[in-house]
């Protein structure tokens, strides 16, 4: 079974009354300005820096993750009686301000072994297809991720409105661990790579499937850019979970419901390429930065699969074991 307890650190990025985003430690669903905990980091002897913003927060999480997690756990055992913002007052945005986006590709044995089925010809045996996409993964095993980047202008908040592009018929959703970078990176080794990992969150990579590809001139290839990019095609949150409270990133569980119907379901064990795997080869072609995000693939159950794209009225709830979930509604 995976587990859905919440983990006591969540950090999430609010606003009230039109003020600029602030990062905030959550108690419940209650939200406790990160700003306002200096008095009570000093009493346990530590610090906090940059409280003023989660790009800022992020850019000094090396000493910032441990104040947290420790701020988290007194309140945790001791209860909080100061003041908090309760889910009425405050507007929820994303819970990471990155400089640079990156999302990869066909990462799940089970999206591409779905894939291979819904484009065998009728009649296929299905042990010949689940041959073929088996010898696949295996080559793809021996090569390097697949990887793009998306606009930072793509992000929204975990409970926003989707507006579907006028350009496409297809929108679609991908559940998705990301992965929030603490520090710059640049030929980073498989080994070390969790040293450069801030923490996690939730994300719905949406993708305009009638746009990955180029019909002018034909033979152009992917365009990513006009099929990832609009507006609102990157969901992410509620929170930023540090990455010193997630023991096993390779084993969390990600779904998605559609209208309250589960269309996707899996664990990230079921990647080709870890999340260390996809830092180390990203930062051996690119210089990382703090805060940057990787989104990091997505498992079977696209609406390409079932033939239901997303329509304006639908209701999208992407989540992550322990690390809540965001809900979007599409218009």
């Amino acid at each position: 079974m995976h587990n859905t307890q919440q983990f006591a650190c969540r950090i999430g990025n609010f606003s009230v009354a039109g003020c600029a985003p602030f990062p905030a430690l959550m108690v419940g669903e209650h939200a406790i300005p990160v700003s306002a905990l200096h008095r009570h980091a000093q009493a346990l002897n530590l610090q906090l820096f940059g409280t003023h913003s989660i790009a800022a927060l992020i850019e000094a999480w090396q000493f910032n993750q441990y104040t947290l997690i420790q701020l988290a756990k007194q309140i945790e055992q001791l209860g909080w009686t100061g003041p908090t913002l309760p889910p009425e007052a405050v507007v929820m945005h994303s819970p990471v301000s990155p400089r640079q986006v990156f999302c990869t590709i066909g990462n799940y044995r089970s999206q591409l072994t779905e894939a291979f089925h819904d484009k065998a010809p009728a009649g296929t045996p299905a042990a010949q297809t689940d041959a073929e996409a088996k010898a696949f993964i295996e080559q793809r095993l021996k090569g390097e991720p697949y990887i793009c980047a998306k606009l930072p202008s793509a992000l929204t908040g975990p409970m926003s409105t989707f507006s579907i592009a006028p350009h496409t018929t297809m929108a679609d959703w991908e559940v998705e661990l990301g992965v929030v970078i603490s520090k710059p990176a640049r030929h980073v080794s498989v080994r070390d790579a969790m040293e450069y990992v801030a923490g996690f969150t939730v994300v719905n990579d949406i993708t305009f499937r009638d746009r990955v590809f180029r019909a002018d001139p034909p033979g152009f290839g992917t365009d990513w850019l006009q099929a990832k990019d609009a507006p609102g095609c990157l969901p992410t949150g509620p929170y930023l979970i540090p990455a010193a409270c997630v023991a096993y990133p390779g084993q969390l569980h990600l779904s998605l419901r559609l209208n309250g119907e589960t269309m996707q379901s899996a664990s990230t064990s079921d990647m080709l390429f870890s999340v260390c795997e996809q830092i180390a080869y990203l930062s051996s072609r690119v210089q990382l930065l703090a805060g940057d995000l990787i989104c990091t693939g997505s498992p079977a159950g696209f609406g390409a699969h079932y033939g239901r794209f997303i329509s304006p009225g639908d209701e999208l709830e992407a989540s992550i074991s322990g690390f809540g979930s965001q809900h979007i509604t599409c218009t």
